[in-house]
């Protein structure tokens, strides 16, 4: 892929990720999905929908973010803090 069309690319991904107030890392490693990370991430999904939040918070599944023996595991980012 040439070097222009990753940098359109990677611009319209951090122009989309600055729409987000928030973003939601949810561990979709394979501990974690056997703890239940798909059911936690569409509860959570459903609830940011019922408070009106869907378009301010991101879910991201991200591969494992260790102490599996604690997943499913959730890391919040805000940008500034």
């Amino acid at each position: 892929m040439p070097k222009v069309d990753l940098k359109e690319i990677r611009e319209k991904e951090l122009a989309k990720q600055k729409a987000f107030k928030a973003r939601l890392f949810v561990c979709a490693s394979t501990g974690c999905v056997a703890s239940g990370c798909k059911e936690v991430m569409a509860a959570v999904t459903e609830d940011l929908k019922s408070h009106g939040l869907d378009k301010e918070v991101q879910i991201v599944p991200t591969g494992c973010m260790g102490l599996c023996s604690h997943g499913p595991l959730i890391r919040a980012e805000v940008p500034g803090q």
